[in-house]
């Protein structure tokens, strides 16, 4: 009895079969990731975006845009306005009673710190007493995953460089919360103001703000 031709593996029909199926299997990982973005859905967009990773490996620039989608979807869907930005953030920081919560003009959270509260007299850097108040801070705005802007504001004494002290107190605010807590280096800002720039009430107050900025206000500037 003769035995049945094998089939070459090597044939032009054969390799156009693998070629097809792994393009329809690309094009299939690509539309199930565009149909994930165009659906406001956190979860769907995240399983999505690990399927890609774990069929084709990590890209170059592909976990920084991951984060990016994150950060716009939850902030976009969780905090859709800022009066209800408002009321999370009095929730979570009930308990602060040296803390001030305000909505500015443009829409923004302000949280107010007084000076004496982080610092030292005259200081610039932050005092172990103040820690508990700043890790309660710095785990909302991990929470929150919006852009944050921590400004240092100082009064009007003429005997020293206001801004310069504005500048560091910030700045040491923002280093303690990036060095103790896992904050997104892009999420938040630091900036100082010296006596340019009064309090709601209108009095130039020595204060540090941790503002948070919800999706819909174009820019963190005053």
């Amino acid at each position: 009895m003769a035995r049945r031709k094998q089939a070459d593996p090597g044939k032009p029909e054969d390799k156009f079969i693998v070629l097809f199926t792994a393009l329809s299997m690309i094009l299939l990982a690509f539309f199930i990731m565009l149909n994930s973005l165009a659906t406001p859905d956190v979860s769907r967009s995240r399983a999505a975006m690990g399927s890609l990773v774990g069929t084709f490996g990590t890209l170059p620039g592909f976990e920084q845009q991951r984060l990016q989608v994150e950060m716009e979807f939850e902030s976009s869907q969780t905090h859709s306005s800022g009066n209800d930005l408002e009321k999370i953030v009095r929730t979570k920081l009930e308990g602060e009673t040296n803390l001030l919560v305000e909505k500015d003009p443009d829409g923004r959270i302000v949280v107010s710190v007084g000076p004496d509260l982080i610092f030292k007299k005259g200081g610039v850097e932050v005092a172990p007493s103040a820690f508990g108040t700043l890790d309660q801070l710095a785990e909302l705005i991990r929470e929150l995953r919006l852009p944050v802007r921590i400004e240092g504001h100082a009064d009007a004494t003429p005997s020293r460089n206001n801004w310069y002290l504005s500048a560091r107190r910030a700045a040491s605010v923002y280093r303690y919360m990036a060095a103790n807590h896992k904050i997104r280096p892009e999420q938040v800002t630091a900036a100082g103001f010296g006596d340019s720039q009064p309090d709601r009430t209108g009095v130039y107050r020595a204060r540090v703000e941790v503002v948070f900025i919800p999706a819909k206000v174009k820019g963190g500037g005053k």
